[in-house]
Order: structure tokens, then C-alpha cells, then sequence
């Protein structure tokens, strides 16, 4: 955004409260305003009242202005509260009908100087897809295009870093070539398009005949483009939020039917089991604030892209062609090799490639309590590059996500995947004890707060283990606590799906955090997995179901001989008897203390896990 010294000198002299400063200032700022308003409401009258308020505003706390050579993006950002004050919840789904913004920008204004520049049929189409496009993104490329700013004043006019302007400013991008597109009109005629829209929201002809789009004003860089193209439509898993109510088989609806306001039409679909996703592909890593308890991925590569991520509600989608695939499963790694996280420490990493050979070379990025994003971006010839934001980008576009228009939306789920939870049984022995308990299971990271984990299990007739949110005990048969652990503690070594990556991956993973080495084979139908864990004393060996992602069974042995079975089932949330999966009572103690030494599930076949 250009500024002169001129500009810079006047805002210094109002703020000292010169009144011809104020005066003089008001004269220059208020027609530049209302055509950066304008752009953002395509409404005159809202365009008007939002330019006065922010006026208002600004000289009410004029004093506040630390820098004047900020003074511009200061002001937009006041600006442009106001206009989200005004739409509230409807600032990121907005759009304006092609009769308004034709009365507001086309009839109600004299355009016979900018009448030979372009058809009136161009005029329109322009007029109509920009009046499509988001307030949001009008205001990015406003900022962008018409005011000069630079990423890192757009950043802070919207509150976000700087890959997010960039990233939102690509889609803004994107989004308008598609609306223009399906007019007709060549992706190549968007700088004539932003032109043509320029000139005609000028609020004057002056301003007009000096608006210009530079090629150097388009570009994002390279990661900006990786933000952006991150969501676009036919690279990713683009999706919103899908309920499809039916019993049974998968269910097939297109996407622009699902966005009507009747109900879509569901036809059932037999469709192939999904296909693994490869690592080497170009990977984004999001840890939530808090810790790296949670991670959400999102891949993309030519055959599939993948995606846990989608607005508000979180699943797992695959995107194969033009067709999207809501599926059971985490993704897990085409080669079964156990998928790495950036936030893995170097002995783990060290650990895992010695059981599996594999070495996908991340950089290891340290945990934030404010939130961490990774892009990895894999080169076509081998190169990597990688980036890390230490930011909260729940609430921005990343993980924001569109389909297209002639998208095909396949649910498989089943009925506890499409809950987000489940209910679970284990039952068996462990040498000649009895085993038997339940427990509950998110499916989904939304879940936990309603439907968090929780494990009951009596082993014999006197052990009792406890694991709640908030502290795990093991008790004797009359109740009295005889250990006491940090929540979760007796979920290690079993699936953790809600942590957003797969069972075979959290089962192996925490094997390699005890130290204990593991192998892995598919087995011969093709659908499960076999995790043989070998202990010290102890074998464990799991059989895994790769596209339902949860445990079946868990073998113990010694020396070849078994010496117990766990058996877990499933029962659908409407099958499950309320008189058994009632909450876990919760542990009785002063507090958790650290995890059991090794994995407690090796320790218990040992009998020595409580110590």
C-alpha cells in the first residue's frame, strides 16, 4: 500500500490536534474508505453508515495509533470490524444477488467514462461473480489489489499470520476464476475481471483511470499457494459437514443437491475399499493448543488426497477424482510403516526407523500450548520442504473446505463412525482369570468432550482397573485404590482413534515409546493387520481391522504358549444395554501420579503392574 511522507506527516498533525489536520485528513480518508467499504458490502446505504461509524471511531481513539505509518491498515481493521459487527454469523457465507449489486453498482451510478472498456454482458458477469464471492474474500482482494498492502498488513487487519492472508487470498482467487469460468469466460482474464470490478466500485473517475492490477500484486509464493491449494476444490478432501441417515451400504449424493434446502437424494453405492495413502506425499500437521495429544492430517497426492479436518465436524475423508469418500478409517501408510509426526522426538524417530527401515526425514518441531501447524511439501524429485506456524488456525481456512460443483459424496461410515463414538466390550482370559469389561470410544477429536474415553475391566475376582479423563486406578475386589495414573494411562497400547491417527499407528507407536520392538503383516483377507509386540516376557500380538480402525483381539503368549485372549466387539449405539455402559465410577485417590513403567498391558500378563 503506497503512502506519502505527506500522508504520514497529516496523521502525525491530527493526532497533535491540529483541527485543519483533522479536517484535512477526514477529506482524504473518506472517499478511500467508502470505496474499501463499498467493495466488501456491495451496498451504498451500508456502505455509507459503516464509512461514518468508522470515522467515529477512528477519532474517538485517534490517541491509541502508536505508528502512523500504520495509519491505513489501522484503519481498515476498524473498518472492517464494523462490517463483521454488521453480518455476525454471516460474515463468512454472505453473497449479494446479482439485482442488488447491479442496482447498487451498475444503474445507480454514471459510468459513461468506463462505458467503452468493456461490454455491458462482462460487466455482468463480473458484477455477478464477485457479488458471490465472500465478504471476507472481497475484502482480501480489495486490500490486496486495489490498496497495494502488503501479506503482512492484510495479517493484521484480519487478525492472522501471514501464510493465512496469503492462503485466503489464493482462494479468493481461485473462487472468482471458477465463478468466471462458469460464464464462459478464460481463468487468464482474472486481472481484467478484478480490473473491470476496480474501476466500476471507484468513487470516482479519477480513482478509476489510475487503478491498475500488477502481475507482482497476484502472486502468493510458494506457500502460499501450498495454503491455499491446500483447500481448493479437486485437491483435496473438500467437504462440509455430511449426514446421510440410512441403514446399511454406503450412500451417494451430489454435492450441489446436498447443498439445496431439500433433502438430497441418497442412492446406495457399492464402492471398493479405500486405498492407502502414501507419506511421501505432501503432508499438513495441526496440533490443536493444549499439547500433541491431538493431531489432524491432511495429505494430497495425484491418486488420493486425504483429509480429518472439515469445518466443524471431523472425519475422514478421501478424495479419488471427483469423487469424495467418507470413510471408518484414519489413513494409514500404503507400505504399512508406522506414519510419522513432525512433533516426534529424536529417539523415537531413531527408534520406529529401525523397526521398519523407514526414515520420511522431518524436521522435528517443538510442541506449542498456542497451537502448531506443519506443511511438509514433498518435491517431485525427492527434495522436501517444510514450514511451521506456532498459531491457532482452528477457526481459519485451513482447515475450511469446499467441494466442487459436480462432486459425487460417498458415505461409507457405519452407524457408530457416523456418532463419532462407540461403546466397546472385552472379554477373554488372562491365564486362568476371567477378563470382562466395556468401555467407551470416541471416534472423532468433537467427540470427547460428550463422549470421552472411558475403561472398566475386572480382571478375576480381584482386580479392577479404572481409567477416566482425569485419572486411571487399579483397585482390589473390596474398592481400596492400590495405584493411581494420569487419565488414559490404560488406553496406551490400545487404539486411540479420537487422536487422529490410526490403531495400528497408536498401538505401535507406544509400543516404541516402552521400547519394545514390534512387527507387522497384513494378513491374508486383506482387511486386518497383525502387531506382533515382543516383550521381554511377553508377546502380544493384535489383530487389527484396517477400514473398521479398531482392535478385535489381543493374544498373549510365553515362550509359544498362550497364555490369554482379549475378544473386543462393538455393539451399535442403539444395541448397547444402558444398564452395563453406565460411566466408570471415578478413582478414589489424592491424585495421578506417573504412568506404569513399560506397557500395562505386558506388565498385567506379567502380574507385576502394580508395584
Amino acid at each position: 500500500m503506497s503512502e506519502s511522507k505527506d500522508h504520514i506527516q497529516l496523521v502525525r498533525r491530527a493526532q497533535q490536534g491540529h483541527p485543519e489536520a483533522r479536517g484535512d485528513l477526514l477529506r482524504i480518508v473518506e472517499p478511500r474508505l467508502a470505496e474499501y467499504v463499498g467493495r466488501l458490502t456491495l451496498d451504498r446505504d451500508l456502505t455509507t453508515d459503516i464509512v461514518q461509524e468508522s470515522l467515529t471511531e477512528m477519532l474517538k481513539i485517534f490517541d491509541t495509533l502508536k505508528d502512523p505509518e500504520r495509519f491505513w491498515c489501522w484503519l481498515y481493521t476498524i473498518a472492517l470490524n464494523k462490517v463483521r459487527m454488521h453480518y455476525r454469523q454471516r460474515w463468512r457465507h454472505r453473497e449479494t444477488s446479482l439485482s442488488d449489486v447491479q442496482e447498487e453498482w451498475v444503474q445507480a451510478k454514471n459510468q459513461d467514462a468506463l462505458a467503452e472498456l468493456v461490454t455491458q454482458e462482462l460487466k455482468e458477469i463480473v458484477l455477478r461473480s464477485v457479488g458471490q464471492l465472500e465478504p471476507r474474500q472481497r475484502a482480501v482482494l480489495t486490500m490486496r489489489c486495489y490498496d497495494q498492502m502488503s501479506y503482512e498488513q492484510i495479517s493484521a487487519a484480519l487478525s492472522c499470520s501471514q501464510l493465512g492472508a496469503r492462503a485466503l487470498f489464493h482462494r479468493a482467487k481461485k473462487t472468482l476464476m471458477r465463478l468466471l469460468r462458469a460464464h464462459g469466460i478464460d481463468k487468464g482474464a482474472l486481472p481484467v475481471a478484478l480490473l473491470v470490478f476496480g474501476k466500476f466500485s471507484a468513487t470516482s473517475e479519477a480513482a478509476a483511470m489510475g487503478l491498475s492490477i500488477s502481475a507482482s500484486t497476484l502472486r502468493v509464493g510458494f506457500w502460499g499457494v501450498l495454503a491455499g491449494a491446500a483447500a481448493a476444490p479437486g485437491v483435496a478432501a473438500l467437504l462440509v459437514g455430511v449426514t446421510l441417515i440410512g441403514a446399511g451400504g454406503a450412500f451417494l449424493a451430489r454435492a450441489d443437491r446436498w447443498r439445496a434446502s431439500s433433502p438430497p437424494a441418497v442412492i446406495r453405492a457399492e464402492v471398493s475399499p479405500a486405498r492407502a495413502v502414501s507419506q511421501d506425499s505432501s503432508c499438513w500437521y495441526y496440533y490443536p493448543p493444549g499439547g500433541t495429544d491431538t493431531v489432524m492430517i491432511r495429505t494430497t497426492d495425484q491418486a488420493v488426497a486425504y483429509s480429518q479436518w472439515v469445518q466443524k465436524e471431523q472425519a475422514n475423508y478421501y478424495r479419488r477424482g471427483d469423487t469424495i469418500y467418507i470413510r471408518n478409517h484414519r489413513q494409514f501408510a500404503s507400505d504399512l510403516s508406522v506414519w510419522r509426526l513432525p512433533a516426534d522426538s529424536r529417539a523415537l524417530g531413531a527408534f520406529l526407523k529401525a523397526q521398519d527401515g523407514r526414515d520420511p526425514d522431518l524436521e522435528y518441531v517443538a510442541p506449542s500450548p498456542r497451537g502448531l501447524l506443519v506443511a511438509v511439501e514433498q518435491a517431485a524429485a525427492g527434495g522436501r520442504r517444510q514450514a511451521t506456524l506456532h498459531h491457532d488456525v482452528s477457526m481459519e481456512d485451513y482447515f475450511r473446505h469446499d467441494w466442487a460443483m459436480n462432486a459425487v459424496v460417498v458415505d461409507q461410515r457405519d452407524n457408530q463412525h457416523r456418532a463419532g463414538w462407540t461403546y466397546f466390550t472385552v472379554s477373554g482370559h488372562l491365564g486362568p482369570r476371567p477378563i470382562a469389561g466395556e468401555g467407551r470410544l470416541p471416534l472423532v477429536a468433537a467427540a470427547v468432550g460428550d463422549r470421552g474415553p472411558w475403561l472398566r475391566l475386572t480382571v478375576g475376582d480381584g482386580l479392577e482397573l479404572v481409567d477416566m479423563p482425569l485419572a486411571a486406578q487399579v483397585r482390589n475386589r473390596s474398592g481400596a485404590g492400590l495405584a493411581s495414573y494420569p487419565g488414559g494411562s490404560l488406553f496406551r497400547g490400545l487404539g486411540r482413534p479420537w487422536s487422529g491417527l490410526h490403531t495400528i499407528d497408536t498401538i505401535r507407536r507406544d509400543a516404541a515409546l516402552a521400547g519394545i520392538a514390534f512387527t507387522t503383516r497384513l494378513l491374508p483377507d486383506g482387511q486386518r493387520v497383525e502387531i506382533v509386540l515382543d516383550g521381554p516376557s511377553v508377546r502380544l500380538a493384535y489383530r487389527v481391522h484396517l477400514y473398521q480402525d479398531w482392535i478385535e483381539t489381543i493374544v498373549f503368549s510365553r515362550d509359544d504358549m498362550t497364555i490369554g485372549e482379549w475378544t473386543f466387539s462393538y455393539p451399535k449405539p442403539d444395541e448397547a444395554d444402558p444398564r452395563r455402559f453406565t460411566v466408570a465410577s471415578p478413582p478414589h485417590s489424592r491424585g495421578p501420579v506417573s504412568g506404569p513403567n513399560g506397557l500395562w498391558l505386558m506388565r498385567l500378563a506379567q502380574g507385576n503392574l502394580v508395584q
